[in-house]
Protein backbone atom coordinates (compact mmCIF):
# COMPACT_ATOMS: atom_id res chain seq x y z
CA UNK A 1 0.00 0.00 0.00
CA UNK A 2 1.32 3.66 -0.84
CA UNK A 3 0.87 6.73 1.77
CA UNK A 4 -0.93 8.08 -1.17
CA UNK A 5 -3.42 5.74 -0.98
CA UNK A 6 -4.18 5.85 2.75
CA UNK A 7 -7.82 7.31 3.33
CA UNK A 8 -8.00 9.53 6.58
CA UNK A 9 -8.14 8.94 9.15
CA UNK A 10 -5.46 6.53 9.46
CA UNK A 11 -6.31 3.23 11.57
CA UNK A 12 -4.01 0.78 13.41
CA UNK A 13 -4.52 -1.96 10.21
CA UNK A 14 -3.33 0.89 7.52
CA UNK A 15 -0.57 2.02 9.48
CA UNK A 16 0.88 -1.23 10.72
CA UNK A 17 0.67 -2.35 6.49
CA UNK A 18 2.55 0.84 5.49
CA UNK A 19 5.38 0.26 8.39
CA UNK A 20 5.30 -3.45 7.09
CA UNK A 21 6.25 -2.18 3.69
CA UNK A 22 9.10 -0.52 5.07
CA UNK A 23 10.29 -3.13 7.79
CA UNK A 24 12.88 -4.93 6.35
CA UNK A 25 15.38 -2.08 5.11
CA UNK A 26 14.99 0.15 7.58
CA UNK A 27 13.53 -1.55 10.85
CA UNK A 28 16.18 -0.25 12.76
CA UNK A 29 15.90 3.32 11.93
CA UNK A 30 15.19 5.95 14.80
CA UNK A 31 11.87 7.58 14.31
CA UNK A 32 12.09 11.47 13.98
CA UNK A 33 9.34 14.42 13.73
CA UNK A 34 9.42 16.88 11.11
CA UNK A 35 9.55 19.74 12.51
CA UNK A 36 11.43 18.38 14.96
CA UNK A 37 9.56 18.84 18.55
CA UNK A 38 10.40 20.44 21.96
CA UNK A 39 8.90 18.49 24.08
CA UNK A 40 8.25 20.12 27.05
CA UNK A 41 6.57 22.81 24.64
CA UNK A 42 5.28 20.78 22.21
CA UNK A 43 5.67 17.36 22.50
CA UNK A 44 2.45 15.26 20.45
CA UNK A 45 1.27 12.08 21.91
CA UNK A 46 -0.59 9.72 19.63
CA UNK A 47 -3.28 7.55 21.14
CA UNK A 48 -5.20 4.41 19.93
CA UNK A 49 -8.48 4.21 21.79
CA UNK A 50 -6.66 5.04 25.70
CA UNK A 51 -3.57 3.48 25.30
CA UNK A 52 -0.40 5.79 24.05
CA UNK A 53 0.83 4.65 20.90
CA UNK A 54 3.86 7.22 20.46
CA UNK A 55 5.35 10.36 22.49
CA UNK A 56 6.86 12.14 19.95
CA UNK A 57 9.36 14.74 21.37
CA UNK A 58 12.73 15.82 20.35
CA UNK A 59 14.86 13.81 18.05
CA UNK A 60 17.45 13.22 20.48
CA UNK A 61 14.96 12.32 23.34
CA UNK A 62 13.33 9.93 20.78
CA UNK A 63 16.74 8.19 19.92
CA UNK A 64 17.37 8.11 23.69
CA UNK A 65 14.01 5.78 24.42
CA UNK A 66 15.21 4.01 21.23
CA UNK A 67 11.93 4.51 19.14
CA UNK A 68 12.60 2.77 16.00
CA UNK A 69 10.43 1.81 13.43
CA UNK A 70 10.13 -1.89 14.95
CA UNK A 71 9.47 -0.52 18.47
CA UNK A 72 5.97 1.10 16.77
CA UNK A 73 5.22 -1.97 14.63
CA UNK A 74 5.48 -4.32 17.55
CA UNK A 75 3.31 -1.64 19.72
CA UNK A 76 0.80 -1.58 16.39
CA UNK A 77 0.81 -5.23 16.28
CA UNK A 78 -0.34 -5.31 20.15
CA UNK A 79 -3.38 -2.72 19.13
CA UNK A 80 -6.61 -3.38 18.02
CA UNK A 81 -6.80 -3.57 13.54
CA UNK A 82 -9.41 -1.03 13.64
CA UNK A 83 -9.14 1.90 16.30
CA UNK A 84 -7.99 4.84 14.78
CA UNK A 85 -4.93 6.71 15.16
CA UNK A 86 -5.48 10.38 17.30
CA UNK A 87 -3.21 12.95 18.55
CA UNK A 88 -3.57 15.46 21.25
CA UNK A 89 -4.58 18.55 20.47
CA UNK A 90 -1.47 20.57 20.40
CA UNK A 91 -0.70 19.08 16.91
CA UNK A 92 0.45 21.04 14.16
CA UNK A 93 -0.56 21.20 10.58
CA UNK A 94 3.47 20.25 9.71
CA UNK A 95 3.27 17.63 11.79
CA UNK A 96 4.95 14.27 10.60
CA UNK A 97 6.76 11.09 11.80
CA UNK A 98 8.94 9.18 9.80
CA UNK A 99 12.76 8.46 9.73
CA UNK A 100 15.83 9.27 7.61
CA UNK A 101 15.91 7.10 4.96
CA UNK A 102 19.50 6.85 2.94
CA UNK A 103 19.00 10.15 0.91
CA UNK A 104 15.75 11.49 2.31
CA UNK A 105 13.00 12.19 5.05
CA UNK A 106 10.53 8.71 4.73
CA UNK A 107 6.78 9.88 6.24
CA UNK A 108 5.17 6.88 8.41
CA UNK A 109 2.16 9.13 9.71
CA UNK A 110 1.26 12.92 9.35
CA UNK A 111 -1.06 15.37 10.96
CA UNK A 112 -3.57 14.33 7.75
CA UNK A 113 -3.41 10.90 8.53
CA UNK A 114 -4.29 11.40 12.59
CA UNK A 115 -8.07 12.18 13.70
CA UNK A 116 -8.35 14.94 15.73
CA UNK A 117 -9.10 14.46 19.27
CA UNK A 118 -11.83 15.79 20.73
CA UNK A 119 -10.20 16.56 24.09
CA UNK A 120 -11.51 19.84 26.33
CA UNK A 121 -9.03 22.64 26.91
CA UNK A 122 -8.77 21.39 30.46
CA UNK A 123 -7.37 17.65 29.29
CA UNK A 124 -5.07 19.25 27.07
CA UNK A 125 -3.73 21.62 30.56
CA UNK A 126 -3.31 18.65 32.61
CA UNK A 127 -1.71 16.62 29.73
CA UNK A 128 0.76 19.12 29.42
CA UNK A 129 1.22 19.82 32.69
CA UNK A 130 1.84 16.16 33.45
CA UNK A 131 4.00 15.84 30.44
CA UNK A 132 6.33 18.22 31.84
CA UNK A 133 6.51 16.40 35.18
CA UNK A 134 7.25 13.46 33.20
CA UNK A 135 10.07 15.14 31.13
CA UNK A 136 11.95 16.72 34.16
CA UNK A 137 11.87 13.23 35.95
CA UNK A 138 9.06 13.73 38.77
CA UNK A 139 6.95 10.87 40.08
CA UNK A 140 3.07 11.55 39.27
CA UNK A 141 1.69 9.70 42.11
CA UNK A 142 -2.69 10.04 42.35
CA UNK A 143 -2.94 12.81 44.95
CA UNK A 144 -0.66 14.85 42.40
CA UNK A 145 -3.05 13.98 39.45
CA UNK A 146 -6.39 14.59 40.99
CA UNK A 147 -5.23 17.70 42.55
CA UNK A 148 -4.91 19.06 39.15
CA UNK A 149 -8.35 17.38 37.70
CA UNK A 150 -9.68 19.28 40.27
CA UNK A 151 -8.30 22.75 39.78
CA UNK A 152 -10.41 25.18 38.11
CA UNK A 153 -9.41 26.52 34.65
CA UNK A 154 -7.86 29.79 35.95
CA UNK A 155 -5.65 27.93 38.23
CA UNK A 156 -4.75 25.46 35.10
CA UNK A 157 -3.62 28.30 33.03
CA UNK A 158 -1.70 30.04 35.75
CA UNK A 159 0.36 26.70 36.42
CA UNK A 160 0.87 26.73 32.62
CA UNK A 161 2.38 29.62 32.70
CA UNK A 162 4.94 29.10 35.55
CA UNK A 163 6.14 26.04 33.49
CA UNK A 164 6.50 28.33 29.87
CA UNK A 165 3.64 26.05 28.76
CA UNK A 166 1.61 28.11 25.87
CA UNK A 167 -2.25 27.85 26.79
CA UNK A 168 -4.36 28.75 23.60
Amino acid sequence: MLISEIKTPTTVEMLLEVISSQLSLYGQRLLVTKPELDFVKNGVELFVGDKTLLCCMSNQEMAEDGLTLNHLHELLQSLPAHELITATNNISESFRVGFEGDDEFVEVISYADIKKSTTTKREVMVTDILLVFKANGTKVYGDAFFALAFKSESELIEICHELHISVS
